[in-house]
């Protein structure tokens, strides 16, 4: 073979030895023909998941702020509910994903650090927020007995005055009376005792209350076996009920009468 021919056979063996590659950039626009390429998406998740500092978010409490055991809450009216994540020095994460629920009410669950919310129902409740940590550990916190009633609802005791006229003399009795309001606020029922001493006999006036109480005012009556009154008042939620009736007794006997009673409990008892 001619020593011409050796140059030209060498550089055709080293061409055809060569890597072939492409270069882009960002601003190239790719073939649609291409091989799919790795976006970096799941690259970023491990890394986020790598950043999370388990040492720090394990040193984390959670702590609810309000309600507060033992608090009350008005049926029906706004209500703060604050909660936080705290860290190893008990300052506030910026953490808002915690969740909230109640032992009693099942349809009542929020999703927020803090919110007033009236929704929640009649009863008396253990409140509990939870949170997912970023480092996959789940936090509690419970607070109990939190009432949610009216605000006019409780047990009342007081006391019960009656006077009743014949002939022009007048004679009295007073005695006990405890009246309840359910935990709705809307029914009113009670009990008193009045034994009245009326011309040498004796007149038990010891009455059943059975009344509905709309936005504070009462009406209803007050009965016992032969005979009974029509009577109207008012409950605040202050806690003050106040009943009074005008009547005739066996159609000769002026009869008035005073119910005033307060708040002990509000906690509705059973007569």
């Amino acid at each position: 073979m001619s020593q011409l021919w050796l140059p030209a056979l060498a550089f055709l063996f080293v061409g055809g030895c060569q890597p072939t590659y492409s270069q882009f950039s960002s601003e190239d626009e790719k073939d649609d023909t291409s091989s799919p390429q790795d976006t970096g998406q799941v690259q970023d998740t491990e890394d986020e998941e790598d950043d999370v500092d388990d040492e720090y978010w394990s040193a984390t409490s959670l702590v609810v702020l309000s309600p507060e055991s033992g608090a009350f809450l008005p049926l029906g009216e706004q209500a703060a509910f604050t909660a936080e994540v705290q860290d190893a020095d008990g300052q506030a994460v910026d953490f808002d994903d915690i969740e909230w629920g109640s032992d009693v009410d099942d349809a009542w669950a929020q999703t927020a650090s803090s919110f007033e919310d009236s929704s929640l129902g009649v009863g008396n409740h253990t409140l509990t927020a939870q949170a997912a940590l970023p480092n996959g550990d789940r936090l509690a916190y419970a607070v109990g007995g939190v009432l949610v009633q009216s605000a006019y609802a409780g047990t009342f005791t007081g006391t019960i005055q009656i006077d009743a006229t014949l002939s022009d003399y007048t004679f009295s009795c007073s005695g006990a009376a405890t009246i309840v309001v359910d935990q709705e606020g809307e029914v009113v029922e009670g009990e008193s005792e009045c034994l009245l001493s009326l011309s040498g006999y004796d007149l038990d006036l010891s009455l059943d209350i059975d009344a509905e109480n709309t936005e504070g005012e009462v009406e209803g009556s007050a009965s016992a076996t032969l005979y009974s009154f029509e009577v109207s008042g008012s409950v605040t939620d202050e806690g003050v009920l106040e009943l009074s009736f005008t009547d005739s007794l066996f159609g000769y006997i002026d009869m008035e009468g005073e119910i005033s009673v307060e708040r002990i409990t509000r906690e509705v008892t059973e007569l």
